[in-house]
């Protein structure tokens, strides 16, 4: 979902810098944090304070979630042409689901914000769904299991989702609109790299 079919790198950003400070800790700079974005949060926080207890990372996650929904979601925003993309696949009748390392009233929220429907989707898999999150194959697992589908693609902007897309056995479209290079998402083999998500149903079509 972020920075896949919505720009939240700033949103997600602030939230952690404000978390941080509130708990005493001096926030990372921003080129430390966004090679972490992707990564599930509370590996994130544990990667940048490995001396955190795991319930001083709880919370911290936690006030990030809190921060997310209440205050930093104003700079969240679709990403162009996703909300036709994703009516397009509907109408061609393609399942879909968001499989997210956020979690569920995390995905709730940023959807109706930026006024993506609730019901262009078959399933929302939030990282409290699954066993493990992303790189972990079992969101996606999660995801086939509501739908009642083997996945076919898997659409990211992480090498993150590579990974997870691949371990679950499944194609993977890679998308330029998040904090990775493509230089970088090309080093993980994704079958394809899009400019964005926009750009799925038009790929679909070419090459099905």
């Amino acid at each position: 979902m972020d920075n896949t079919l919505i720009h939240a790198t700033k949103a997600h950003l602030k939230a952690y810098q404000l978390a941080f400070e509130r708990h005493g800790l001096q926030p990372p700079s921003t080129k430390k944090l966004l090679p972490l974005f992707g990564m599930v949060s509370r590996q994130l926080v544990r990667r940048l304070f490995p001396s955190l207890t795991p319930y001083e990372v709880h919370v911290i996650v936690r006030d990030h979630d809190h921060i997310i929904q209440r205050e930093t979601y104003t700079s969240l925003k679709a990403v162009k042409g996703v909300v036709t993309m994703l009516k397009q696949l509907k109408r061609e009748g393609y399942r879909t689901a968001v499989v997210s390392n956020s979690r569920q009233k995390t995905i709730l929220r940023s959807l109706k914000v930026v006024g993506i429907s609730r019901t262009l989707f078959d399933a929302l898999v939030g990282n409290e769904k699954a066993l493990h999150p992303k790189p972990s194959p079992d969101e996606i697992h999660k995801a086939e299991h509501l739908v009642h589908l083997k996945a076919s693609y898997m659409v990211g902007d992480t090498i993150y989702d590579i990974m997870a897309g691949k371990r679950a056995g499944v194609k993977v479209i890679s998308v330029l609109t998040g904090t990775q290079s493509r230089s970088l998402l090309k080093a993980y083999k994704p079958d394809v790299i899009l400019r964005s998500a926009a750009d799925v149903a038009r790929y679909l079509k070419k090459t099905i």
